[in-house]
């Protein structure tokens, strides 16, 4: 059995880049290599995507795209601080999820 990294439930608000357009969106679930998000549906398999949410900017490739919504796989696994930070936005209601245009993030 091929082993899947626990995944955790969310309702963060997040925000998509892609092609360099700006997409809202929320993650349905999340876990240290990749995420579930719903919203845009102009977002192909295979596009690369930012996502961003709070302090985190993550790179990533639509793997899948259904009605439940896109499947990211991260182009750099999650460390598990990253995660951990993660975890407290979607516990705090994702305070300051938004992307805001000259916000310095921290690359992946």
């Amino acid at each position: 059995m091929k082993y899947r990294p626990p995944r955790l439930p969310s309702d963060l608000g997040v925000t998509l880049v892609s092609g360099g357009k700006r997409h809202r969106a929320r993650v349905v679930n999340v876990s240290q290599t990749g995420a579930l998000v719903a919203g845009p549906e102009d977002i192909g398999v295979g596009a690369r995507v930012d996502l961003v949410a709070t302090s985190l900017r993550l790179s990533a490739r639509v793997v899948r795209a259904d009605p439940a919504g896109l499947a990211l796989r991260f182009a750099t696994e999650l460390s598990k601080s990253d995660l951990t930070r993660l975890r407290r936005a979607v516990h705090r209601g994702g305070a300051g999820a938004e992307f805001r245009p000259g916000q310095r993030f921290r690359e992946l």
